[in-house]
């Protein structure tokens, strides 16, 4: 795709099932994001900040439902509320789709989950997790603990389809809360979009991209087994994501 001029990917464009609603607000880089994004289900957009990621995400959100597949709610989960409120701005400005931003107790963000049906609703990585654990008593520790209950990550799942992890590398590593139910959630949930501007090196944010330095972007990030699962950087590159990466 990154070969492709403006007028080629519009030829790409064409040849979808439907057209996508957001497309001319799009650079060339994130249309290349956006036809990729239409193919894989599940996949890491390596764009550094200032490069489109929100809009890129609700391209591809509006895009599916238009198409159909969409038709349940789709979940945001963002660092902190500061990129609550950025979202909402992106949301007004580029779409007309209607938003829940959870706020409250957790009995209360539930209950708007629950009625959010084909909203884009959008949640801190902490926030969901005191929404999907329960206080347990530790083995061997004696102050109690949060731990993800199945059934409540198993609800969250089925009330969306569509997952966007903003900013991924905030979960954290596989011992973190936020890992471990990001990626139940990911597994679960029919499209799965990670956007991230990279954690160690200078990797897929310039447009010239070095291959080399993606075989292991994130140590500290989620981890997809899925042989099919890709990496979009900001030149185009696709990058595989094996199981050992």
């Amino acid at each position: 795709y990154k070969k492709l001029t403006d007028e080629q990917l519009d030829i790409r464009r064409d040849n979808l099932a439907v057209r996508p609603p957001i497309w001319r607000k799009l650079t060339t880089h994130q249309k290349v994001g956006l036809l990729v994004g239409i193919r894989h289900k599940r996949f890491c957009y390596w764009y550094d900040t200032g490069t489109g990621k929100t809009l890129l995400s609700l391209a591809l959100a509006a895009y599916f439902r238009k198409r159909g597949t969409l038709n349940k709610a789709v979940l945001v989960l963002v660092p902190n509320k500061v990129n609550k409120s950025e979202w909402v701005r992106e949301i007004e400005k580029h779409t007309n789709a209607e938003f829940i931003v959870l706020r409250g107790s957790s009995a209360e963000k539930w209950d708007a989950l629950t009625a959010a049906r084909d909203h884009i609703v959008v949640e801190t990585y902490a926030g969901l997790v005191r929404m999907v654990c329960e206080l347990k008593k530790a083995k061997r520790k004696r102050r109690n603990e949060l731990k993800p209950d199945a059934l409540l990550v198993s609800k969250v799942a089925k009330l969306v389809a569509m997952l966007v992890l903003d900013e991924s590398g905030s979960v954290g590593n596989h011992t973190s809360l936020a890992y471990r139910i990001c990626r139940l959630l990911h597994h679960a949930t029919p499209q799965a979009v990670r956007n991230d501007h990279g954690l160690y090196l200078p990797v897929v944010r310039n447009a010239a991209c070095q291959a080399d330095y993606v075989r292991r972007p994130f140590q500290r990030g989620l981890k997809f087994p899925a042989p099919s699962t890709f990496q979009l950087d900001c030149s185009g590159h696709i990058h595989s994501l094996r199981e050992s990466d």
